[in-house]
């Protein structure tokens, strides 16, 4: 019997070494080309493989959710793009994580773009979809 044969239910396996050579390899060729490096934390959503992306050099990321951007804010990302059309429901909550981090939106619609623009106090970065 090997662990694949206990394995029940979805579960994220992955060789910790490869990982971290793929961040860093990425990494490296953003700064070489000159330009950012904003990964999607939507797959792994670890604080801890975040930790790895840290460790070379990367300040902002993407996630795919407010839930999820309040989960890396809790750790410290202060440069986070919900990356996902905005949900104007969840406008007071992207509200209250924009006065604490650099958030950075999608909208897909002039109806959306104005609907933000009323309801946010705070700086965002918007992009238009």
């Amino acid at each position: 019997m090997t662990l694949y044969d206990e394995i029940q239910k979805p579960t994220l396996l992955l060789d910790k070494a490869t990982a971290k050579a793929n961040i860093r390899r990425m990494a490296q060729k953003a700064l070489t080309s000159g330009v950012g490096f904003r990964p999607h934390f939507k797959t792994h959503q670890s604080r801890s493989v975040g930790a790895w992306f840290r460790e070379e050099g990367v300040r902002s990321i993407t996630v795919s959710s407010l839930d999820m951007a309040e989960y890396f804010a809790q750790d410290g990302w202060d440069d986070i793009t919900i990356a996902i059309p905005a949900n104007l429901r969840q406008s007071a909550g992207m509200d209250r994580l924009a006065g604490r981090i650099r958030l950075g939106l999608v909208g897909e619609s002039p109806e959306t773009i104005q609907a933000l623009g009323q309801a946010f106090t705070h700086p965002l970065r918007l992009w238009i979809k």
